[in-house]
């Protein structure tokens, strides 16, 4: 999900935030990071937040340093 009206342009100063849903199990979340390892990428805060009236879902935002039309943070959002 984007959030604006438009696309942001890279300023050479850029911060990505993601959001995302996993239901809870074993290394889901090394999962999920794993692109963004492997991809030399910083990740500046990992916040989590139960689901209301959700037994064991957590809604993840996530701050990559970085713009995400950069190929490295493109491919590893894919």
């Amino acid at each position: 999900v984007v959030v604006g009206q438009s696309n942001s342009r890279a300023t050479g100063n850029d911060k990505t935030t993601l959001v995302f849903c996993i239901k809870d199990r074993a290394g889901v979340l090394h999962e999920i990071l794993q692109p963004f390892a492997e991809r030399g990428l910083t990740l500046l805060n990992i916040e989590s937040k139960r689901v209301k009236n959700q037994s064991w879902d957590y809604l993840f935002f996530v701050d990559v340093l970085g713009h995400a039309s950069e190929d490295k943070i493109s491919e590893a959002i894919a």
